[in-house]
Protein backbone atom coordinates (compact mmCIF):
# COMPACT_ATOMS: atom_id res chain seq x y z
CA UNK A 1 0.00 0.00 0.00
CA UNK A 2 1.02 3.16 -0.92
CA UNK A 3 1.72 5.96 2.23
CA UNK A 4 0.12 9.79 1.23
CA UNK A 5 1.30 13.19 2.67
CA UNK A 6 -2.14 14.56 2.83
CA UNK A 7 -3.37 18.39 3.75
CA UNK A 8 -7.19 18.28 4.39
CA UNK A 9 -9.01 21.16 5.10
CA UNK A 10 -12.68 21.46 6.48
CA UNK A 11 -15.04 23.82 7.25
CA UNK A 12 -15.61 22.20 11.11
CA UNK A 13 -12.99 20.19 13.39
CA UNK A 14 -12.38 17.13 13.44
CA UNK A 15 -14.29 16.10 16.58
CA UNK A 16 -15.77 12.42 17.59
CA UNK A 17 -18.83 14.27 18.96
CA UNK A 18 -19.32 17.28 17.31
CA UNK A 19 -21.80 17.58 14.29
CA UNK A 20 -22.22 14.89 11.61
CA UNK A 21 -19.42 15.85 9.59
CA UNK A 22 -17.06 16.52 12.28
CA UNK A 23 -17.79 12.90 13.76
CA UNK A 24 -16.93 11.52 9.90
CA UNK A 25 -14.01 13.90 9.63
CA UNK A 26 -12.21 12.21 12.93
CA UNK A 27 -12.57 9.12 11.77
CA UNK A 28 -10.94 9.76 9.04
CA UNK A 29 -8.05 11.98 10.43
CA UNK A 30 -7.19 9.59 13.15
CA UNK A 31 -7.86 6.36 10.63
CA UNK A 32 -5.34 7.75 7.42
CA UNK A 33 -2.70 8.19 10.60
CA UNK A 34 -2.80 4.36 11.73
CA UNK A 35 -2.51 3.36 8.06
CA UNK A 36 0.93 5.22 7.65
CA UNK A 37 -0.18 8.13 5.86
CA UNK A 38 1.16 11.97 6.50
CA UNK A 39 -1.63 14.42 7.36
CA UNK A 40 -1.58 18.02 7.52
CA UNK A 41 -5.16 19.20 8.78
CA UNK A 42 -6.19 22.46 9.07
CA UNK A 43 -9.89 23.16 10.07
CA UNK A 44 -12.24 25.94 10.87
CA UNK A 45 -14.69 26.23 13.81
CA UNK A 46 -17.40 27.94 15.22
CA UNK A 47 -17.82 26.21 18.58
CA UNK A 48 -15.36 26.13 20.83
CA UNK A 49 -16.11 23.60 22.75
CA UNK A 50 -15.80 21.34 19.37
CA UNK A 51 -12.12 22.28 19.03
CA UNK A 52 -10.99 21.60 22.05
CA UNK A 53 -12.62 17.69 21.90
CA UNK A 54 -10.76 17.78 18.66
CA UNK A 55 -7.23 19.06 20.20
CA UNK A 56 -7.84 16.30 23.19
CA UNK A 57 -8.88 13.44 20.81
CA UNK A 58 -5.98 13.49 18.37
CA UNK A 59 -3.91 14.25 20.48
CA UNK A 60 -0.83 11.42 20.12
CA UNK A 61 -2.80 10.62 17.15
CA UNK A 62 -0.17 11.96 14.80
CA UNK A 63 -1.88 14.01 12.81
CA UNK A 64 -0.35 17.75 12.41
CA UNK A 65 -4.14 19.61 13.17
CA UNK A 66 -4.30 23.53 13.13
CA UNK A 67 -7.65 24.77 14.08
CA UNK A 68 -9.05 28.49 13.00
CA UNK A 69 -11.84 30.19 14.21
CA UNK A 70 -14.52 31.35 11.86
CA UNK A 71 -13.55 34.96 11.88
CA UNK A 72 -15.84 37.97 13.07
CA UNK A 73 -16.98 40.34 10.14
CA UNK A 74 -18.90 43.76 10.38
CA UNK A 75 -22.09 43.86 9.06
CA UNK A 76 -20.92 45.58 5.93
CA UNK A 77 -17.60 43.52 5.32
CA UNK A 78 -19.52 40.29 5.73
CA UNK A 79 -21.79 41.49 2.94
CA UNK A 80 -18.88 42.18 0.55
CA UNK A 81 -17.52 38.66 1.81
CA UNK A 82 -20.99 37.18 0.44
CA UNK A 83 -20.99 39.23 -3.01
CA UNK A 84 -17.09 37.65 -3.42
CA UNK A 85 -16.92 34.63 -1.79
CA UNK A 86 -20.83 33.11 -0.99
CA UNK A 87 -20.65 30.15 1.88
CA UNK A 88 -17.18 31.41 2.18
CA UNK A 89 -17.33 32.99 5.86
CA UNK A 90 -15.25 30.52 7.21
CA UNK A 91 -11.78 31.42 5.39
CA UNK A 92 -9.92 33.43 7.92
CA UNK A 93 -6.85 35.06 6.88
CA UNK A 94 -4.72 32.92 8.76
CA UNK A 95 -5.83 29.91 7.37
CA UNK A 96 -5.58 30.78 3.81
CA UNK A 97 -2.03 31.98 4.82
CA UNK A 98 -1.11 28.48 6.32
CA UNK A 99 -2.86 26.73 3.76
CA UNK A 100 -0.57 28.24 0.93
CA UNK A 101 2.51 27.41 3.10
CA UNK A 102 2.27 23.89 3.05
CA UNK A 103 1.08 23.43 -0.18
CA UNK A 104 4.28 24.98 -0.93
CA UNK A 105 5.98 22.88 0.77
CA UNK A 106 4.85 19.80 -1.01
CA UNK A 107 2.04 17.19 -1.23
CA UNK A 108 0.28 14.37 -3.06
CA UNK A 109 -3.35 14.95 -2.50
CA UNK A 110 -5.40 18.14 -1.23
CA UNK A 111 -8.90 16.70 0.58
CA UNK A 112 -11.42 19.60 0.58
CA UNK A 113 -14.62 18.86 2.60
CA UNK A 114 -17.43 20.19 2.15
CA UNK A 115 -18.51 21.65 -0.87
CA UNK A 116 -17.58 25.21 0.74
CA UNK A 117 -14.37 24.24 1.62
CA UNK A 118 -14.06 24.34 -2.14
CA UNK A 119 -13.32 27.95 -2.25
CA UNK A 120 -9.88 27.31 -0.48
CA UNK A 121 -9.03 24.65 -3.42
CA UNK A 122 -9.70 26.43 -6.49
CA UNK A 123 -6.85 25.94 -9.39
CA UNK A 124 -4.95 23.58 -6.84
CA UNK A 125 -3.41 20.39 -8.45
CA UNK A 126 -4.19 16.90 -7.22
CA UNK A 127 -7.24 18.20 -5.31
CA UNK A 128 -10.15 16.15 -4.28
CA UNK A 129 -13.57 17.81 -3.55
CA UNK A 130 -15.71 15.81 -0.84
CA UNK A 131 -19.72 16.67 -1.41
CA UNK A 132 -21.85 15.46 2.16
CA UNK A 133 -24.73 17.25 1.23
CA UNK A 134 -26.48 18.42 -2.12
CA UNK A 135 -28.95 22.68 -2.36
CA UNK A 136 -30.19 21.44 -5.55
CA UNK A 137 -31.63 18.01 -3.56
CA UNK A 138 -32.03 19.36 0.07
CA UNK A 139 -34.00 22.67 -1.22
CA UNK A 140 -35.73 20.94 -4.06
CA UNK A 141 -39.23 20.14 -2.57
CA UNK A 142 -39.43 22.99 0.30
CA UNK A 143 -42.78 24.50 1.40
CA UNK A 144 -43.48 27.77 0.42
CA UNK A 145 -40.72 30.34 1.41
CA UNK A 146 -40.28 34.04 2.15
CA UNK A 147 -39.01 35.87 -0.12
CA UNK A 148 -35.32 36.18 1.62
CA UNK A 149 -35.32 32.12 2.02
CA UNK A 150 -36.12 31.57 -1.67
CA UNK A 151 -33.07 34.42 -2.84
CA UNK A 152 -30.52 32.49 -0.19
CA UNK A 153 -31.46 29.25 -1.35
CA UNK A 154 -31.18 29.87 -4.50
CA UNK A 155 -27.71 31.96 -3.91
CA UNK A 156 -26.60 28.50 -2.31
CA UNK A 157 -27.72 26.45 -5.27
CA UNK A 158 -25.95 28.57 -7.78
CA UNK A 159 -22.87 28.79 -5.64
CA UNK A 160 -22.81 24.34 -5.49
CA UNK A 161 -22.76 24.68 -8.97
CA UNK A 162 -19.81 26.89 -9.03
CA UNK A 163 -17.51 25.43 -6.94
CA UNK A 164 -18.77 21.29 -8.15
CA UNK A 165 -17.98 22.87 -11.85
CA UNK A 166 -14.36 23.74 -10.95
CA UNK A 167 -13.28 20.33 -9.61
CA UNK A 168 -11.74 17.70 -11.81
CA UNK A 169 -12.21 14.43 -9.00
CA UNK A 170 -15.24 14.76 -6.55
CA UNK A 171 -16.21 11.93 -4.00
CA UNK A 172 -19.82 11.65 -2.92
CA UNK A 173 -21.88 9.74 -0.47
CA UNK A 174 -24.76 8.30 -2.52
CA UNK A 175 -25.80 6.96 -5.70
CA UNK A 176 -28.29 9.55 -5.93
CA UNK A 177 -25.93 12.49 -4.92
CA UNK A 178 -23.49 10.97 -7.53
CA UNK A 179 -26.08 11.62 -9.74
CA UNK A 180 -26.54 15.25 -9.17
CA UNK A 181 -22.88 16.01 -9.30
CA UNK A 182 -22.56 14.02 -12.73
CA UNK A 183 -24.88 16.41 -14.54
CA UNK A 184 -23.23 20.13 -12.76
CA UNK A 185 -19.57 18.47 -13.66
CA UNK A 186 -19.50 16.07 -16.94
CA UNK A 187 -16.05 15.99 -16.98
CA UNK A 188 -14.81 15.43 -13.30
CA UNK A 189 -13.92 11.88 -11.91
CA UNK A 190 -16.53 10.99 -9.50
CA UNK A 191 -16.52 8.17 -7.19
CA UNK A 192 -19.38 7.09 -4.58
CA UNK A 193 -17.79 6.30 -1.21
CA UNK A 194 -19.63 6.06 1.84
CA UNK A 195 -18.88 8.03 5.04
CA UNK A 196 -17.51 5.89 8.44
CA UNK A 197 -18.42 6.43 12.34
CA UNK A 198 -16.39 4.35 14.83
CA UNK A 199 -18.27 2.22 16.35
CA UNK A 200 -16.09 1.70 19.33
CA UNK A 201 -17.16 5.00 20.26
CA UNK A 202 -21.04 3.78 20.44
CA UNK A 203 -21.64 0.99 22.94
CA UNK A 204 -24.42 -1.34 21.91
CA UNK A 205 -27.06 -1.43 24.22
CA UNK A 206 -30.32 -3.00 23.33
CA UNK A 207 -31.80 -1.25 26.09
CA UNK A 208 -35.56 -1.25 26.64
CA UNK A 209 -37.79 2.18 27.73
CA UNK A 210 -39.82 1.59 30.90
CA UNK A 211 -42.70 2.40 27.86
CA UNK A 212 -42.82 2.41 24.52
CA UNK A 213 -40.84 5.76 23.07
CA UNK A 214 -40.42 6.80 19.43
CA UNK A 215 -38.22 9.21 18.79
CA UNK A 216 -36.63 11.38 16.25
CA UNK A 217 -33.20 13.29 16.63
CA UNK A 218 -31.17 15.14 14.28
CA UNK A 219 -30.86 19.13 13.77
CA UNK A 220 -34.00 21.06 13.08
CA UNK A 221 -32.13 23.66 11.13
CA UNK A 222 -31.53 21.15 8.32
CA UNK A 223 -35.19 21.55 6.34
CA UNK A 224 -35.25 18.33 5.67
CA UNK A 225 -34.96 16.96 9.46
CA UNK A 226 -37.44 19.69 9.97
CA UNK A 227 -40.04 18.71 7.62
CA UNK A 228 -39.47 15.14 8.95
CA UNK A 229 -40.10 15.95 12.42
CA UNK A 230 -43.32 17.95 11.17
CA UNK A 231 -44.35 14.84 9.44
CA UNK A 232 -44.44 12.29 12.05
CA UNK A 233 -46.03 14.71 14.47
CA UNK A 234 -48.70 15.49 11.90
CA UNK A 235 -49.42 12.38 10.07
CA UNK A 236 -47.36 9.33 11.43
CA UNK A 237 -48.00 9.38 15.22
CA UNK A 238 -51.70 10.10 15.33
CA UNK A 239 -51.85 6.48 13.55
CA UNK A 240 -49.29 4.74 15.93
CA UNK A 241 -51.01 6.64 19.19
CA UNK A 242 -54.09 5.10 18.17
CA UNK A 243 -52.67 1.53 18.51
CA UNK A 244 -50.49 1.95 21.16
CA UNK A 245 -51.57 4.15 23.93
CA UNK A 246 -49.08 4.07 26.47
CA UNK A 247 -46.43 5.40 23.91
CA UNK A 248 -44.38 8.70 24.05
CA UNK A 249 -42.59 10.82 21.33
CA UNK A 250 -39.12 12.31 22.01
CA UNK A 251 -37.74 14.80 19.21
CA UNK A 252 -34.65 16.16 20.22
CA UNK A 253 -32.10 18.41 18.28
CA UNK A 254 -30.98 21.90 17.53
CA UNK A 255 -33.54 24.24 17.43
CA UNK A 256 -36.54 22.09 18.03
CA UNK A 257 -38.74 23.87 20.29
CA UNK A 258 -38.38 27.22 17.89
CA UNK A 259 -38.85 25.37 14.71
CA UNK A 260 -41.71 22.77 16.19
CA UNK A 261 -43.67 25.36 18.97
CA UNK A 262 -47.32 24.69 17.52
CA UNK A 263 -46.65 21.13 18.80
CA UNK A 264 -44.97 21.71 21.96
CA UNK A 265 -48.79 21.25 23.86
CA UNK A 266 -49.34 17.69 22.42
CA UNK A 267 -49.92 15.45 25.26
CA UNK A 268 -47.10 12.45 25.44
CA UNK A 269 -44.66 14.63 23.12
CA UNK A 270 -41.40 15.86 24.46
CA UNK A 271 -39.91 18.38 22.28
CA UNK A 272 -36.11 19.37 23.60
CA UNK A 273 -33.18 21.62 21.63
CA UNK A 274 -30.07 22.37 21.95
CA UNK A 275 -28.67 19.64 23.50
CA UNK A 276 -24.71 18.78 23.93
CA UNK A 277 -24.67 15.36 23.71
CA UNK A 278 -27.31 13.37 21.72
CA UNK A 279 -26.06 10.30 23.64
CA UNK A 280 -28.61 9.88 26.61
CA UNK A 281 -31.23 10.34 24.60
CA UNK A 282 -30.84 7.38 22.15
CA UNK A 283 -30.78 5.31 25.27
CA UNK A 284 -34.35 6.17 25.89
CA UNK A 285 -36.13 4.87 22.63
CA UNK A 286 -37.46 2.28 22.00
CA UNK A 287 -36.79 2.76 18.16
CA UNK A 288 -36.20 5.87 16.23
CA UNK A 289 -38.24 7.31 13.68
CA UNK A 290 -36.86 9.46 10.17
CA UNK A 291 -39.50 9.76 7.94
CA UNK A 292 -37.65 11.83 5.66
CA UNK A 293 -39.11 13.40 2.32
CA UNK A 294 -36.00 13.72 0.95
CA UNK A 295 -32.50 15.13 1.28
CA UNK A 296 -28.85 14.48 0.14
CA UNK A 297 -26.07 12.79 1.76
CA UNK A 298 -25.78 9.91 4.42
CA UNK A 299 -27.98 10.74 7.47
CA UNK A 300 -25.86 10.10 10.60
CA UNK A 301 -28.47 9.77 13.28
CA UNK A 302 -29.27 6.62 11.56
CA UNK A 303 -25.81 5.03 11.12
CA UNK A 304 -25.99 5.94 14.47
CA UNK A 305 -28.53 5.01 16.36
CA UNK A 306 -28.08 1.13 14.63
CA UNK A 307 -24.72 1.23 16.06
CA UNK A 308 -25.82 2.04 19.31
CA UNK A 309 -28.67 -0.87 18.66
CA UNK A 310 -31.58 1.49 18.63
CA UNK A 311 -34.18 0.15 15.55
CA UNK A 312 -34.91 2.19 12.47
CA UNK A 313 -37.67 3.09 10.59
CA UNK A 314 -37.38 5.76 7.96
CA UNK A 315 -37.78 6.00 4.15
CA UNK A 316 -35.45 5.46 1.03
CA UNK A 317 -34.45 8.75 1.17
CA UNK A 318 -33.21 8.34 4.67
CA UNK A 319 -31.32 5.19 4.45
CA UNK A 320 -29.95 6.46 1.00
CA UNK A 321 -26.21 5.43 1.36
CA UNK A 322 -26.41 2.58 3.92
CA UNK A 323 -27.45 -0.92 2.36
CA UNK A 324 -29.72 -2.27 4.79
CA UNK A 325 -32.38 -4.44 3.90
CA UNK A 326 -36.66 -3.77 4.46
CA UNK A 327 -37.14 -5.76 7.96
CA UNK A 328 -33.72 -6.80 8.55
CA UNK A 329 -31.44 -3.96 9.47
CA UNK A 330 -34.31 -1.39 9.53
CA UNK A 331 -37.61 -1.24 8.72
CA UNK A 332 -38.34 1.01 5.01
CA UNK A 333 -41.44 3.17 3.68
CA UNK A 334 -42.32 6.52 2.19
CA UNK A 335 -46.09 5.87 3.07
CA UNK A 336 -47.51 7.07 6.07
CA UNK A 337 -50.02 4.31 6.98
CA UNK A 338 -47.25 1.67 5.94
CA UNK A 339 -44.69 3.50 8.00
CA UNK A 340 -47.22 4.05 11.15
CA UNK A 341 -47.49 0.25 10.82
CA UNK A 342 -43.89 -0.52 11.12
CA UNK A 343 -43.27 1.46 14.20
CA UNK A 344 -46.35 -0.50 15.66
CA UNK A 345 -44.89 -3.94 14.79
CA UNK A 346 -41.50 -3.33 15.96
CA UNK A 347 -43.21 -1.71 19.20
CA UNK A 348 -45.29 -4.85 19.52
CA UNK A 349 -42.10 -7.05 19.42
CA UNK A 350 -39.14 -7.15 21.39
CA UNK A 351 -38.03 -10.05 19.54
CA UNK A 352 -38.19 -8.12 16.79
CA UNK A 353 -36.54 -5.34 17.81
CA UNK A 354 -33.67 -7.36 18.83
CA UNK A 355 -32.90 -9.11 16.04
CA UNK A 356 -32.95 -5.66 13.84
CA UNK A 357 -30.44 -4.05 16.09
CA UNK A 358 -27.82 -7.29 15.99
CA UNK A 359 -28.44 -6.64 12.37
CA UNK A 360 -28.17 -3.55 12.01
CA UNK A 361 -25.06 -3.16 14.18
CA UNK A 362 -23.30 -6.26 11.99
CA UNK A 363 -23.74 -3.80 9.14
CA UNK A 364 -22.08 -0.95 10.67
CA UNK A 365 -18.71 -3.13 11.69
CA UNK A 366 -18.53 -4.80 8.39
CA UNK A 367 -19.54 -1.34 5.90
CA UNK A 368 -19.48 1.78 7.70
CA UNK A 369 -16.74 1.59 10.16
CA UNK A 370 -12.97 2.95 9.11
CA UNK A 371 -11.90 -0.53 8.33
CA UNK A 372 -14.23 -0.90 5.50
CA UNK A 373 -13.85 2.91 4.16
CA UNK A 374 -10.88 3.84 4.50
CA UNK A 375 -9.58 1.53 2.02
CA UNK A 376 -11.63 3.03 -0.80
CA UNK A 377 -10.44 6.99 0.22
CA UNK A 378 -7.52 5.23 -0.06
CA UNK A 379 -7.53 4.05 -3.46
CA UNK A 380 -9.34 7.51 -4.34
CA UNK A 381 -6.45 8.90 -3.18
CA UNK A 382 -4.02 6.65 -5.92
CA UNK A 383 -5.92 8.03 -8.80
CA UNK A 384 -5.95 11.59 -7.56
CA UNK A 385 -1.47 11.04 -7.37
Amino acid sequence: MSHFDVIVVSTEPPDPFGNAAGRWYYVLAKGLCERGHRVRWLAAYSREASAARARAYLKGSGVNLRLYPYPARSWLRSKWETLRRPYGYFVSRSLAQDLTAELERGYDVAHFEPTWAAWLGLGVPRALLSIQWLAQLDLARTVPQPFRLLMTGALMKRTERQLIGQFDTIRALTPQDSRIVQRLNPRARLVTIPLAIDPTLYPFEAVEPAHPTVGLIGSMNWQPTRSAAVRLLTSIWPKVKASVRDATLLVVGWGARRALGQFLDRPDVTIIEDVPDSAPYFRQLSLLAFPVSNGSGMKVKVLEAMAYGVPTVTTRDGIAGIEAADGYQAAISDDDAVFADKIIELLKSEAARRAMTLAARRLIEERYSPAAVLPQIEALYQEVV
